[in-house]
């Protein structure tokens, strides 16, 4: 039972709600004991995430990765269970394409509401979204998701169909020549 976890985990990146996730870890192992942190990245706080996951009884249920180079990303998200998000500061997340890289893998998300994408997550059924700084609910959606493989399924499959109906560069590309051909039609 995987949960991922991607950040650069330096002073700038505090917002990512890391420290929060590692405290609501605490209550998902209670309930599923199999649970599994996995953190990727790297930064000048590591070090310090390490001391807090052992401090809080978390040494077997976290596993940090370092530095994940690019090309092995998609692997993790492949291979975790689902991915989590607990962003703290709507000032500083704006978007989360953390987010759509999880469920263009089809990987369900767990996030706050802070995060950008977070109306379009629920609003398509492809995750769960909690309120930002709330440790217990954060637990409760990890929990609901690694208990109910049914329920993780389906909302990987709408965060996939989310991500590629969307977010594909096609979808992009479109939207950037429409907003420019609207541009020029103003001039």
């Amino acid at each position: 039972k995987t949960v991922l976890f991607i950040s650069v985990l330096d002073k700038f990146h505090e917002f990512k709600g890391l420290d929060r996730l590692l405290m609501a870890m605490v209550d998902v192992v209670k309930e599923v004991p199999k649970a599994k942190l996995i953190v990727g990245g790297e930064g000048d706080l590591l070090s310090r995430y390490k001391k807090m996951a052992t401090s809080v009884g978390l040494e077997s249920h976290a596993e940090f990765l370092g530095y994940v180079p690019e090309d092995e990303i998609a692997r993790l998200y492949n291979r975790c269970d689902l991915f989590v998000l607990p962003s703290i500061s709507a000032s500083q997340e704006t978007f989360g394409m953390v987010l759509l890289e999880a469920m263009a893998c089809a990987r369900p998300v767990v996030s706050t509401e802070i995060v950008g994408v977070a109306e379009e997550v629920k609003q398509h059924g492809a995750g769960l979204i909690v309120q930002s700084r709330d440790e217990r609910a954060l637990a409760g959606a990890i929990i609901k998701l690694l208990k109910d493989e049914d329920l993780r399924l389906r909302m990987g499959a709408a965060g996939r169909t989310l991500a590629k109906r969307k977010y594909s560069w096609s979808q992009v590309a479109l939207k950037t020549e429409a907003l420019y051909e609207g541009l020029i039609k103003e001039e």
